[in-house]
């Protein structure tokens, strides 16, 4: 299965992503709406929180595989709770339709 997986801190890198990836996956900018970026000075990420009627500006990675997707649940810390990742709908400037995607936000409070 292949997934598109919103991003919008460290994972916007390309270093970042070639270290993680065999290939980098298509990239284009997207939004989430309804969530917010913030910077968490206990863990020193960016992490976003559901907000009504805020957003998050960031990039949408498209065809990421099963594979790469563990990859990133490891790096974002998700067996360690910093982040979870879940579904949401990420708009892409130009389209009408919203894409569905993983995003990775704050996770539980163990920070």
């Amino acid at each position: 299965m292949l997934y598109n997986v919103f991003v919008y801190g460290t994972l916007r890198d390309p270093d970042t992503l070639h270290r993680l990836f065999r290939k980098v996956p298509p990239m284009k900018p997207a939004r989430v709406n309804d969530y917010r970026k913030f910077y968490d000075e206990a863990s020193g990420y960016p992490m976003a929180v559901h907000e009504k009627g805020s957003f998050v500006e960031g990039s949408l990675l498209q065809g990421v595989g099963n594979r790469d997707l563990s990859a990133l649940d490891n790096y974002e810390g998700v067996h360690k709770g910093l982040y979870k990742r879940i579904t949401v709908q990420a708009i892409v400037p130009g389209s009408r339709t919203p894409v569905e995607a993983q995003m990775y936000v704050k996770g539980c409070d163990l920070l």
